[in-house]
């Protein structure tokens, strides 16, 4: 598969079975790391746990408004 511009000069490239990201500065690659396989599965997961963590009420934990406090939304029914 061909590289890809993810944004902010980082790129992504599919080889050997595995991920390589690199930076770059407009001229060369500046930085490389190669994730296998497991180490890209545990990535996702982090980001998972991320989403998970950070898409829930500040005040009740309920998911149905995650982001808005209870106290600006009633979306949960939660009451509080």
């Amino acid at each position: 598969m061909k590289k890809e511009y993810l944004g902010d000069g980082a790129y992504v490239e599919a080889k050997y079975g595995g991920l390589q990201l690199t930076t770059e500065n407009g001229i060369s690659v500046t930085n490389s790391i190669f994730l296998e396989p497991e180490v890209y599965a545990a990535l996702l997961e982090y980001v998972a746990r991320l989403r998970t963590d950070t898409d829930k009420c500040p005040d009740c934990g309920h998911r149905a408004h995650a982001g808005v406090s209870c106290f600006e939304s009633d979306a949960c029914g939660c009451g509080q």
